[in-house]
């Protein structure tokens, strides 16, 4: 599975049928740096253990996506303009 989410930045569905997102698990993807789809809602049913299967994959949470912008945008900030 590891394999596959690295590969294809995402989750093999059986259908495509929807289920859709709750509030809660948005909260908890988005602070993360990502949200599942509808389908793989449908599809996959231990939502906590596919967020720490991402997150060990792409092994970076949101907070440290955030400090990455944050530097880049300083190095931008100061940058000389020609």
């Amino acid at each position: 599975m590891q394999a596959i989410i690295k590969l294809f930045k995402g989750l093999p569905i059986k259908t495509k049928q929807k289920k859709i997102l709750t509030k809660e698990l948005l909260e908890k993807t988005i602070k993360k740096g990502f949200i599942f789809s509808e389908e793989v809602m449908y599809n996959y049913s231990n939502y906590d253990e596919l967020i720490v299967l991402v997150e060990k994959v792409f092994g970076i949470t949101g907070s440290q996506a955030n400090k990455t912008f944050h530097k880049s945008w300083k190095k931008v900030k100061e940058a000389k303009v020609e």
